[in-house]
Parts: C-alpha cells; sequence; structure tokens
C-alpha cells in the first residue's frame, strides 16, 4: 500500500465526474489551469498593467461623461431624458451583458473574449465621439458598455490564470486598485473634456 502526502495548498481534489481541466483557457470554479511554468514573472507583471489599463480606461468612461453631459446637451441640444439615456444606456449595456461575458470567457477563452471587448469598446467610443445624433450617441454608448462587459469578467480570469495562488491576491489588489481610481479620475477628465 503507497502512503499518500497530505494536502497542500494550491492541490486540487479530482470531483468524480467532473473532468480535471477545462479547454478553452481559464474556467471560473474548480478547474482553473495553473500559470505557465515558462511564462517570467515580468511578462505576467507586464500583463498585469495592460488589463489594468483596459480596465481604467474603460470604467473612466462611465464617470467622465457624467461631467461632461451639460457640454454634450449643449452641442447636440437634447434634452433631460436624452441626457439620462447617454448615462443609462453605458450602465445598462455592462450590467446586461456581464454574466454572458464571463459564461463566454469559461467558454471560448479570457484572452478572445477580453480583445473583442476591447475591440467593440474603442469602435463604440470612436462612433460615439463622431456622432451628431443623440439617437445615434445613445446606441453607440450602448456599443460601449457592451465591450466593457466584456472586457471586465475576462480580465478577472486573465489576471487568476497568469499567477500562482501566492501573488494571485496581490494581483488581483492591484488591478482593483488601478481600476477602482477611475472612479476618481473620471469626473476630473469629463471636466477638461
Amino acid at each position: 500500500m503507497t502512503k499518500r502526502r497530505p494536502a497542500e495548498r494550491g492541490d486540487r481534489a479530482e470531483v468524480p465526474g467532473l473532468p480535471a481541466e477545462r479547454s478553452g483557457g481559464h474556467a471560473s470554479t474548480g478547474s482553473r489551469q495553473q500559470p505557465s511554468s515558462s511564462a517570467d514573472g515580468g511578462s505576467r507583471w507586464t500583463l498585469i498593467a495592460a488589463i489594468s489599463l483596459v480596465t481604467l480606461l474603460v470604467l473612466l468612461d462611465d464617470t467622465a461623461v457624467s461631467v461632461a453631459l451639460p457640454t454634450m446637451q449643449r452641442e447636440l441640444g437634447f434634452g433631460y431624458e436624452a441626457q439620462e439615456w447617454v448615462v443609462i444606456s453605458y450602465t445598462l449595456a455592462l450590467a446586461v451583458f456581464t454574466l454572458l461575458a464571463g459564461h463566454l470567457a469559461d467558454r471560448i477563452g479570457a484572452s478572445r473574449i477580453f480583445l473583442v471587448g476591447l475591440a467593440v469598446f474603442i469602435a463604440g467610443s470612436l462612433l460615439t465621439g463622431l456622432t451628431t445624433s443623440v439617437s445615434l450617441l445613445i446606441a453607440f454608448r450602448t456599443v460601449q458598455g457592451t465591450g466593457a462587459a466584456l472586457v471586465a469578467p475576462a480580465a478577472l480570469a486573465l489576471i487568476a490564470g497568469a499567477f500562482s495562488d501566492r501573488r494571485r491576491g496581490t494581483a488581483l489588489g492591484i488591478w482593483a486598485g488601478i481600476s477602482g481610481s477611475a472612479l476618481g479620475i473620471g469626473p476630473i477628465v469629463g471636466a477638461y473634456v
């Protein structure tokens, strides 16, 4: 009879009936892929910096627009109801599509969903900046919110997949701190825009 060593932190218990690993990158609970041993620490910290910057910009957009609304209202000539929808359309799309985006990140892969979300957000931002119609502004803000919804859960999955259990908390804390600073920086940026 062979002696088994006691379980150490980070060991995964195999659950009968469930696969040990899922394809498609990072999975949410129980079947996280371990970080590649070939990835050096520097590239992982570069990854956290890039993901944090993108998430900062996505969240910054939401708060900056609130301060810039009076200027947009004067330039585009829309009323209070439209002003509400300029803000709500982004937030509503973000709230509605975040869970779906997390599911897609588990199924298709976090990096793909992150890049698609970034592309959708950039396209929505470009179209929002070029529009002269309030109805198109609201539609393009919805596109921006959809892109933001794709970015957020994929960013978490990428960070969780890139760092071991020991460093994951630090990485997530750095990401959350940088991303959360958008709530304070956004109104300042909106005042200058």
